[in-house]
């Protein structure tokens, strides 16, 4: 067991008592332990009963519960959010998760508190090596949370695949840098980590490696789908993390010190382990937005041909479809494509069409009309009628991914012409504008 030759010790210093902090002091009554967990409320100590505001005028929680479970010998979670009110989490779980961990009790670690200002420390007695998680700020709003934390560490990876000078993020002594993360379609920018931020990249991936001292790596992971700034100071003492984000919760995973390659298989088995793609998936892909007929497609197949040029898979963007509308096929450009489609599969070569996420606003439309009926469409929260955005057709609304009615409705979209054999990626990346969803399908054999 890699732990036993691994000190973990978290130290979590929500607040200095200052007056230019907000202090929390823990309510000694609702401390709660149990084998896996460790629970308590923070009160906010100068919140005005009359206003319901702290005395700097903002609306700051007036209580936090707090807690930290050990989910197994491998992973800590932190959680914080209201008390009093339920607020966004990422609806996030891995059923299969609990079967490849063991659960830690979190009374092996030394715990100790102090009520004013709020402070905890969680250590593992079992070995020399100090491994502190600190912070200096616990800000909590409804529209502003913040909190820090500071690793005894020599270099940083991760929150996403960013084009950076060296993988190491913020490299050099005493350097303060900023990273944001708030999906974004455009290519990847070069990101230094200068003020003030806003080189989102197309994903959201909130986590990030860190290798400390004593040259083993741990993990963490912020579970928060807000747009978020991730604050990165280093020191000749360690490294320093915060954390700010515009909504949901502090949901923070540990990923216990070890080798990286460890810390990566304990994250997978934690999050999901990646899909296995076919072998076909992995070799030789042609596309290209701007194929405005089959003959386009057609010359650019055989000029692959005599070049002897290996290929394996023919993509078809927007080009191919009715007014850019989705389950369509534009006959009058596109004419004769099912024949050029069995041509591939005798060649071996796989044919992928775009699909866009937006299904056409349009009442007449039978998609359309089939997802308002089987409620399957992202919806107001406040006025229970389907969110509408732009994409390619014009006013479109967009399936939610979560509910099982909406994969319902692809399935049997897609059934009258394809089988589906594979979601090759299938996430917003412009909520405002443009979404995508790319399949790759395979023509459906006739009976006989």
């Amino acid at each position: 067991m890699f732990l036993s030759a691994t000190l973990f010790s978290l130290f979590l210093l929500a607040l200095y008592n200052s007056v230019d902090y907000n202090p929390y002091r823990i309510n000694p009554e609702s401390i709660k332990i149990s084998d896996y967990s460790i629970s308590m409320i923070l009160q906010h100590e100068r919140f005005d009963p009359l206003t319901g505001l702290t005395d700097s005028g903002n609306d700051e929680l007036k209580e936090i519960i707090l807690s930290f479970e050990s989910l197994d010998e491998r992973v800590l979670r932190l959680k914080a959010t209201d008390y009093n009110t339920l607020r966004w989490e990422v609806p996030v779980y891995n059923p299969d998760a609990r079967k490849y961990f063991k659960q830690r009790s979190i009374k092996n670690m030394g715990f100790s508190y102090s009520k004013s200002p709020f402070q905890l420390e969680l250590i593992d007695p079992r070995t020399q090596q100090l491994f502190t998680v600190a912070n200096d700020t616990l800000y909590f709003a409804d529209k502003l949370i913040e909190i820090g934390l500071w690793f005894p560490a020599d270099a940083i990876f991760g929150l996403g695949e960013r084009v950076t000078p060296s993988f190491d993020l913020c490299e050099g002594p005493y350097r303060d840098c900023i990273y944001t993360t708030f999906n974004k379609d455009v290519d990847t920018p070069l990101d230094e980590g200068h003020y003030p931020g806003g080189k989102q990249i197309y994903g959201h991936q909130p986590f990030y490696m860190l290798m400390l001292k004593n040259k083993q790596f741990m993990g963490v992971l912020f579970l928060n789908s807000n747009a978020q700034d991730t604050i990165v100071k280093r020191r000749s003492t360690g490294i320093n993390v915060n954390h700010k984000t515009i909504g949901g919760i502090i949901d923070l995973y540990f990923f216990y010190p070890d080798t990286a390659e460890n810390v990566i298989k304990n994250y997978h088995s934690f999050i999901g382990r990646p899909y296995l793609p076919p072998m076909w998936t992995l070799g030789y892909h042609q596309s290209r937005w701007g194929w405005d007929t089959l003959d386009d497609v057609k010359a650019a197949v055989d000029s692959l041909e005599r070049a002897d040029f290996p290929f394996d898979v023919i993509w078809s963007d927007i080009d191919h479809k009715q007014d850019y509308k989705d389950f369509t096929i534009n006959k009058n450009t596109y004419g004769g494509l099912d024949k050029f489609v069995d041509r591939l599969h005798e060649m071996a070569v796989h044919w992928i069409p775009i699909v866009n996420q937006g299904l056409l606003y349009d009442m007449d439309d039978p998609y359309y009309r089939k997802g308002e009926e089987m409620n399957a469409f992202v919806r107001s929260a406040y006025t229970k009628k389907t969110l509408l955005g732009r994409t390619w057709p014009g006013h479109a609304a967009f399936l939610a991914w979560m509910n099982p009615n909406a994969s319902t409705i692809w399935h049997m979209e897609l059934e009258n012409l394809y089988s589906l054999s594979l979601i090759h990626i299938s996430e917003p990346t412009r909520p405002l504008y443009i979404s995508y969803a790319v399949f790759c399908l395979k023509k459906k054999k006739k009976k006989k």
